[in-house]
């Protein structure tokens, strides 16, 4: 198939079904929506074991972000949103609140530099050459020795 206009075709163009090239994945995004993100801090906090203020103040901020004026507030990672938690008033007047709150951003803290060191570490694994990098350097060899 041909291309035009700098479009990507695949596959799936072929049977009529342009994949979305131009969005990533959920996973992939730079960006964390907030009403998900505290929803995830709630279900680890709850594993936790937590102090039940600690899951109202998370529940009363849920419900701000409900709104459908806080539907496109994003925040950068899970992190951020737990830092943020932690400064809030009642977390400031209770000692419960915050300290399950820093448990959690420990947490976080932690498997965010466990990620990144087994991203350096798959970074820094050597790549096998392929059958067509030997097929080369047979070629190369060919030409300098009968040349």
């Amino acid at each position: 198939m041909a291309r035009r206009d700098g479009e990507r075709y695949s596959q799936w163009a072929a049977r009529g079904t342009m994949l979305d090239t131009t969005r990533q994945p959920a996973m992939w995004s730079p960006t964390v929506n907030v009403l998900e993100g505290l929803q995830i801090i709630r279900v680890r906090l709850d594993e936790n074991g937590a102090s039940p203020e600690t899951m109202a103040l998370v529940d009363a901020i849920m419900q701000r972000a409900a709104l459908p004026a806080a539907a496109p507030a994003s925040a950068q990672s899970l992190l951020q949103l737990t830092r943020m938690l932690a400064r809030t008033p009642v977390a400031n007047k209770n000692i419960a609140v915050y300290n399950d709150l820093l448990r959690l951003e420990e947490q976080l803290q932690s498997a965010a530099s466990d990620y990144r060191e087994r991203a350096l570490a798959e970074e820094a694994k050597p790549v096998p050459k392929t059958k067509k990098f030997y097929k080369q350097v047979r070629e190369r060899e060919k030409k300098e020795s009968g040349g």
